[in-house]
């Protein structure tokens, strides 16, 4: 799990350092900040939606992972879209709610997968088990 958390991280790090120059060229320090914030938490929900889904693997507990994940990484950017909404500042007007769009589209499109990922030697998950039958 580690290394698909380390992925996702990489895989922020390389958006947020093509987005930043843009972000710097639209609105300078407040266009950095407005980029920045979106991109930790979208890589924050989909950190927490990563390690929630491969917590609850299995035919037992893969409604409650798909649940609790989708929560997370849903709750997290709706909270700040909402904040950034409603409290017009400096992070609003540099575009705040295009980069938490654009970060939370590409990690949702990275994180998804990763999830779903499962080695045949069941290294990367945990095995499931088969419920014995009635």
């Amino acid at each position: 799990m580690g290394g698909r958390v380390a992925l996702l991280t990489a895989l922020m790090l390389l958006l947020y350092a093509v987005v930043a120059p843009l972000a710097y060229w639209h609105s300078g320090i407040p266009g950095l900040l407005a980029a920045g914030l979106p991109a930790v938490v979208c890589l924050g929900g989909a950190i927490g939606a990563l390690l929630l889904s491969g917590h609850f693997r299995g035919p037992t507990g893969a409604l409650t992972g798909l649940l609790l994940s989708i929560i997370v990484r849903t709750g997290l950017p709706l909270l700040l879209a909402i904040f950034l909404c409603f409290q017009p500042g400096a992070l609003a007007k540099a575009g705040g709610v295009y980069y938490l769009v654009v970060f939370y589209v590409l990690m949702l499109g990275v994180e998804t997968p990763l999830s779903l990922i499962c080695t045949p030697t069941g290294n990367a998950c945990t095995k499931v088990e088969q419920d014995p039958p009635p």
